[in-house]
């Protein structure tokens, strides 16, 4: 556990998750395999709202038709499937990165990280409930019924996650941020003998 901590809080770790990142989202977000799939043509959609009622989701469902529903499914368990893997990652690496710098050593730098792996997650359990709801279209009972309410919990679900994890990259970076501006200026007032204008 000790060397994954270690493997995880590694600068280059952040650099990669970042690096990937950036590129899925600059590169593979637009293509129309991913971005297109999952927008029926009346421009209903599971992933981009924050919430829905089980109806809105049966009727999010039955709008995708024919050829729509091999390329919804499809995208989910491709491009949809490695997006939550990829920012999951960037998460994780991120509050390890900053936590261990902020704590080092602490139960928290080690433990709390792992608190991201909600998002992807809630994300993975949207998409198989989505795309089981997709599949069963009209159906609206059995496993479908089952389908809808796993979607309409884990999609606002997703986005608290996402939105927490998002939050904490910002505040443990402006933490770091803010202690090194601290160390910085104590060196600066110990090297020049208490503060400006003091000469020995």
């Amino acid at each position: 556990m000790r060397g994954f901590h270690a493997l995880v809080s590694s600068p280059f770790a952040l650099a990669a998750t970042g690096l990937a990142l950036a590129a899925f989202m600059a590169f593979v977000l637009p293509l129309p395999d991913f971005s297109g799939a999952i927008v029926a043509g009346d421009g209903s959609a599971f992933d981009l709202d924050f919430a829905y009622t089980v109806e809105e989701a049966f009727e999010r469902a039955a709008a995708f038709e024919g050829a729509e529903k091999a390329a919804f499914v499809r995208a989910h368990w491709t491009w949809d499937l490695a997006y939550p893997l990829v920012y999951g990652a960037f998460f994780l690496c991120a509050w390890a990165f900053a936590l261990e710098r902020l704590a080092p050593g602490s139960k928290a730098s080690r433990a709390a990280p792992f608190l991201t792996l909600a998002a992807p997650l809630f994300d993975l359990a949207e998409n198989a409930a989505a795309s089981v709801l997709v599949s069963l279209a009209p159906a609206r009972d059995g496993t479908a019924a089952f389908a809808s309410r796993a979607a309409v919990l884990a999609t606002p679900a997703k986005w608290i996650a996402v939105g927490a994890c998002f939050a904490g990259v910002v505040l443990l970076f402006a933490a770091l941020g803010a202690k090194a501006l601290r160390r910085r200026f104590a060196g600066w007032a110990s090297g020049s003998g208490g503060g400006p204008g003091v000469h020995s």
